[in-house]
Parts: C-alpha cells; sequence; structure tokens
C-alpha cells in the first residue's frame, strides 16, 4: 500500500494531508483518443483540405466509444492551424 504525506501551506493554517493508492480504473479509450490525434497532426501536414474537412474525416473514422473523449471541435481546429 502506497502513502504519501501531502503538505498545504495557507496564510492561516498548515494542512497534512495521507495520500493513498488510486482505486479508479484506467481510462482505456484514451489510447485511441491520442492515436487521432496523431492521424490528425499526420493528416493535415499532408493535404491541403481545409481543417473541418481534416477533423471530419478523423471523427468520421474513429468509433463511438472514443467520440466523447476526443477534445473540442475548436480545440482540433486549433491542432491543425498550428501545423
Amino acid at each position: 500500500m502506497f502513502m504519501a504525506l501531502l503538505w498545504s501551506k495557507t496564510k492561516t493554517e498548515i494542512i497534512c494531508t495521507i495520500a493513498t493508492d488510486h482505486n479508479h480504473a484506467a481510462e482505456a479509450n484514451q489510447v485511441k483518443v491520442i492515436k487521432a490525434i496523431k492521424l490528425l497532426k499526420e493528416r493535415s501536414q499532408q493535404s491541403n483540405d481545409n481543417p473541418v474537412q481534416v477533423i471530419q474525416s478523423i471523427v468520421a473514422g474513429t468509433s463511438q466509444d472514443v467520440y466523447p473523449y476526443l477534445p473540442s471541435c475548436d480545440a482540433l481546429r486549433q491542432t491543425v492551424k498550428r501545423i
């Protein structure tokens, strides 16, 4: 069992908290999200399509269980514009 002491200091008091092991499951879809974003970046470099077209092609190709975990459309568009 993992335990750690975490100290915080405010203007009026010092707080000590004991942290223990995490007990939540890892997000299985995170790997698929990272792969989808990587593919988005690759396609945006290789094509001269508008950002919206590149995003639509990536989102259409991902499974429905991954879609809720993707960044917002605005964030995806900014990712494409930066490349």
